[in-house]
């Protein structure tokens, strides 16, 4: 060891020679010590030390005979050996304070700190101290000593003792000791003990310090820089900055596996901690994943170690009930009680920990009784363990109330619920309680018709939940700030609200105008950021996160085996796309003009509405109530200008307007040959249970009265004297075009009565349209080649009835699996009509027809004032596992059935060789011809005034409430396009095309976008009257 080296060295040459034998020995074993011989100099010092007990000499170099083979036996872990000799040496050395001895003392001090000897240690370090300072020697022992000394404080928890003794020796080390390990040592607890003091700048400054250091000095150790990384992520964790924890924790993981640790039972302790982050960031998915490369090394050591394993096990058990897999969980408790009843050491604190767990298994469950028994044995072994004083056992109280709330036993419900935040507050009152305590506390109020007491809880909740939002959002990814806002239950609150007769309608609206669209807006709002940011870091790290998308796009659609052959580690891509999608999102929050989340209120929208518009905002919430019901309900909210409160509407038959009212719109919508039910004259329009429309006596038949009276007369109550209306959709209202709505009393549509615009929130509205120079350029792409290999579509389709195609695609045509995409010769048509009315405006125009209708020509388009895309378009839900083991595109359906933008797109060049391809075949092409949602996220569209999908469906997608459609126009929005027109059905090829040539007559030279799209619709209406034919097509800006 240096240390020994340093004491052995220094004292030997100053010694005067005594007995030429016991010196040779010494001699040589201080030769050996130096040639690193371990053996041969345990054996001469042993010589010497006996030469020198024979003759009764204890002088100095019997103690520095001593301290060699003390240093031996160190070094074969044999540290009670060692001990051994120096206590020996230290009882009969007698003289008074010298070099020697206070080596002597610092030695045996620090063999004692080793063993974790608290009795020894300090007296012994702190005794070669007072010597060394006595005789004014303050060499390399004497701080070496002082390190010692200081980091034996630290272990002790003496943090304030530390700092000032290893200030000093980090600081005289580095000065003359620079290339020592020692050195590398001290400066590493001076770090160690600012975290501890809390002083986190200080300690981050000194373990960054220390890596440069390392990589300078020590050839970059790099299982030394793994012991940093450690400490940088608990400083980041503290500081809040997840993304830089989970930086350092790759990094560290990285360091384990290139340095053949992998296997290691620290690398295991690595993985288990990564996964609990995972965990406490509710990234269940990704927490399992780490804790089972976790388990897989502590089975190695499970023997040894069976509580890491027990407790690994626990993690992952508990991740697959927190996601409701009960089976895979079921599968690691079971784990749990075997090495348990293996073990048989159940009396323990950590025992408490998998009771309590057992029973959040059995809760989320239902299964009540075994529930409650489980938390019951959890509190009873607690209590005799450690007494009600530990900071888990107001949680475990908690969740006990909560098995009694479910039980109907409310009075000991509350009791326990006030016990456990009284107990909380007392054992640490800064102690946050978790905001779904909060929420279950409000809950059992509900249940007991306590409306006042359940608002104030669930809104605490929410107040809770919103805070932490806004300070983790800048630290995650798209996907984990959709894990996060799973905690952020507005509905629960309008559901009390609605008990209350909708009394504190304008408290909730605040909390869903914040919801509303957070995701799509944070992600959209930081791409824009680093769009305009002349940061070159910045831009540099978001082109290769865009590099890295592409290719995970381009690969997607190949089969694992091709992906293996290319060396190519989906997973692996993924994850680090998503990091450095973390990354990006951290670096943008630190701008000082960067505005990642607007909190606006309802007055912030107030004050924007002009007099003759009306804002209408939806929001679908479901019943809370101890009776589980899947009882869902509307609420409107109407703002117009001079209001002092929002206007509430309950729609109160949530279930008859998802499942019958709407839907019956739609259909009428999407059939050329609907008919006109008669009016029924029995449809009060109030929404109520009696007077909702009674469709019976008309044959089961829904009238158009009905479906108005249903989904719009109460709204139009309170537009008289309105124009213009601004609709936010929400829930099953996102597939609903009002324009297609015929107010009965009138005989009109709505789009004859209303300016209607849509929009994704009440936020547009306070954001204003963005302030954009003109942008007088398009992009249009149109009537693509599917069959790239053939022009043999060309006659067929001067054969097709015009009138008849449709803008949709079949998947499967025939029993072989061959696909047909039809070609539209009203996409040529109106492609090239579109693009000769903008050139006479004065715009300049890209048209990409047929073989340059590609992928890869979509892909090179940078922020056109306008993109338009006339073909085919898609939306498949979820995928159909009977399908072998593919979906549109060859992508797995185990990718894609988490992802609906890998479920929607459009068909370009080639789509359909792709297709029919076999999986050989596809890896010869450029491209599939496929452009997805996920890909349409990848482009830049910021400074895009609108985006046209001029093709089926292409507004579809998965609705996901509160934060809108995951599908094409979900893609294309966060590409960062101004607004989307889009379709609801599947439309009409020629009709479609005179739609689109009337609304670019209007807006090439107007740039009203929805004013352009109203008078088109409006004009193709008296040519179309069914709605089939004009009314598919929506415009929604952002």
């Amino acid at each position: 060891m240096k240390l020994f080296t340093l004491i052995v060295i220094s004292t030997i040459f100053s010694l005067p020679l005594f007995s030429q034998s016991a010196e040779e020995y010494l001699g040589m074993a201080l030769l050996a010590h130096q040639t690193g011989n371990i053996l041969n100099k345990i054996e001469y010092a042993e010589k010497a030390i006996k030469l020198f007990e024979k003759k009764q000499i204890f002088n100095d170099k019997y103690c520095q005979a001593s301290l060699i083979a003390a240093s031996g036996y160190s070094a074969l872990d044999s540290l009670s050996k060692a001990i051994e000799i120096l206590e020996k040496a230290k009882s009969r050395y007698t003289r008074g304070s010298t070099k020697i001895k206070a080596d002597l003392y610092g030695t045996l001090g620090y063999y004692y700190f080793i063993a974790i000897d608290s009795v020894h240690t300090e007296s012994l370090l702190l005794e070669a101290d007072s010597i060394y300072n006595e005789l004014g020697l303050k060499g390399n022992e004497y701080f070496l000593n002082l390190k010692t000394l200081g980091e034996y404080y630290w272990e002790t928890g003496k943090d304030a003792e530390a700092e000032p003794l290893l200030i000093e020796a980090t600081a005289w080390l580095k000065e003359n000791m620079p290339n020592n390990i020692e050195t590398l040592g001290s400066w590493y607890s001076l770090g160690r003990v600012y975290f501890s003091l809390g002083k986190f700048e200080k300690a981050e400054s000194t373990f960054l310090d220390l890596l440069k250091f390392n990589s300078t000095k020590f050839e970059n150790n790099q299982l030394f820089n793994a012991l940093i990384f450690h400490y940088l992520k608990e400083i980041a964790l503290v500081k809040n900055e997840p993304s830089k924890a989970e930086l350092y924790y790759l990094q560290t993981i990285k360091i384990f596996e290139e340095t053949g640790e992998s296997k290691s039972q620290n690398y295991g302790m690595v993985l288990h901690n990564f996964g609990s982050f995972y965990f406490n960031e509710k990234n269940y998915p990704q927490a399992i994943n780490y804790l089972k490369r976790a388990l897989e090394i502590r089975k190695i050591y499970r023997q040894e170690y069976p509580l890491d394993y027990v407790i690994t096990c626990d993690l992952i058990a508990t991740a697959y009930a927190q996601m409701k897999i009960y089976n895979e969980a079921d599968k690691y408790y079971s784990e749990i009680q075997k090495v348990f009843s293996e073990t048989r050491d159940t009396l323990n604190i950590d025992y408490t920990i998998f009771l309590h767990n057992f029973g959040l298994f059995y809760y989320n469950q239902r299964n009540l009784e075994k529930a409650e028994e489980y938390y019951n044995r959890c509190l009873s072994l607690s209590e005799k363990l450690v007494g009600k004083n530990f900071s888990d056992y107001p949680t475990i109280l908690f969740n006990l109330a909560s098995v009694y709330k479910m039980k109907g036993e409310y009075a000991k419900a509350e009791s326990l619920y006030v016990e456990a935040f009284e107990l909380a507050n007392k054992i640490d009152k800064n102690k946050e309680i978790n905001e779904t305590v909060l929420e279950n506390f409000g809950q059992l109020y509900i249940y007991t018709k306590q409306y006042e007491k359940a608002f104030y809880w669930i809104e605490k909740a929410l107040k809770d939940a919103k805070r932490k939002i806004i300070d983790r959002f800048p630290a995650l990814s798209e996907e984990e700030k959709e894990i996060r806002l799973i905690n952020f239950n507005y509905q629960t609150l309008f559901s009390v609200n609605s008990s209350l007769g909708n009394t504190k309608s304008k408290i909730v609206y605040d909390y869903y105008l914040f919801r509303k669209g957070l995701v799509l807006n944070s992600s959209a709002n930081i791409r824009e950021f680093i769009a305009n940011s002349d940061n070159k870091k910045l831009k540099e790290k978001y082109e290769g996160w865009q590099s890295l998308l592409a290719e995970i796009n381009q690969m997607i659609s190949k089969t694992p085996e091709q992906r293996e052959m290319a060396g190519f580690d989906l997973k692996a891509a993924q994850e680090k796309a998503e990091l450095l999608e973390k990354e990006l999102s951290q670096m943008s929050s630190e701008f000082k003009d960067f505005v990642l989340i607007p909190n606006y209120k309802w007055e912030d929208v107030q004050k924007k509405m002009k007099p003759g518009e009306a804002l209408v905002e939806f929001v679908n919430f479901y019943i809370e109530s101890k009776e589980a019901t899947d009882e869902t309900r509307y609420g409107v909210y109407i703002t117009k200008s001079g209001q002092n409160e929002p206007i509430f509407i309950e729609l109160k038959d949530g279930n008859k307007l998802d499942r019958l009212i709407i839907p019956e719109l739609n259909e009428r919508n999407k059939n050329p040959l609907a008919y006109e039910a008669v009016d029924d004259g029995n449809s009060t329009g109030n929404n109520e249970e009696k007077g909702a429309g009674n469709d019976e006596d008309n044959g089961g038949v829904i009238s158009e009265k009905t479906i108005y009276n249903e989904l719009f007369a109460q709204i139009a109550e309170h537009l008289k004297g309105i124009k213009k209306v601004y609709i936010s959709p929400d829930g099953e209202f996102y597939k609903v075009n009002f324009n297609t709505i015929k107010n009965p009393k009138t005989g009109k549509y709505l789009i004859e009565e209303y300016e209607i615009n849509y929009i994704t929130s009440g936020n547009d509205i306070v954001r204003g349209t963005k302030s954009t120079k003109q942008n007088k350029t398009a992009v249009l792409m149109g009537y693509p080649n599917y069959n790239l290999s053939s022009d043999k579509f060309i006659p067929l389709v001067q054969n097709q009835r015009d009138r008849d195609s449709q803008r949709d695609v079949t998947f499967e045509m025939s029993e072989s699996r061959q696909f047909y995409f039809q070609p539209l010769s009203g996409t040529m048509e109106e492609t090239k009509e579109t693009g000769s009315i903008l050139r006479s405006a004065g715009w300049a125009v890209k048209t990409l027809l047929y073989d340059e209708a590609t992928e890869t020509n979509l892909k090179k388009v940078k922020a056109p004032g306008i993109l338009s895309v006339a073909t085919h378009g898609y939306f498949q839900g979820n995928p159909d596992y009977s399908r072998e083991d593919e979906i549109m595109g060859g992508i797995d359906n185990s990718v894609a059935f988490y992802n609906p933008l890998l479920r929607s797109g459009l068909l370009l060049t080639g789509a359909q060789t792709y297709q029919n391809s076999t999986p050989e075949e596809r890896e010869k092409l450029p491209e599939n011809g496929i452009f997805t949602g996920a890909e349409a996220a990848q482009l830049n569209l910021f400074g895009t005034d609108v985006v046209i999908l001029s093709a089926c469906e292409t507004g579809l997608g998965k609705v996901n409430n509160g934060e809108g459609v995951f599908g094409l126009q979900r893609g294309f929005f966060g590409a960062g396009a101004n607004s989307v027109l889009m379709s609801l059905w599947k439309v009409n090829d020629a009709a479609t095309k005179e739609l689109m040539i009337e609304f670019m007559k209007n807006y090439s030279t107007t740039f009203d976008k929805q004013g352009s799209l109203r008078k088109a619709q409006l004009t193709l209406m008296k040519k179309y009257p069914k709605p089939y034919y004009w009314g598919a097509f929506v415009l929604v800006e952002r």
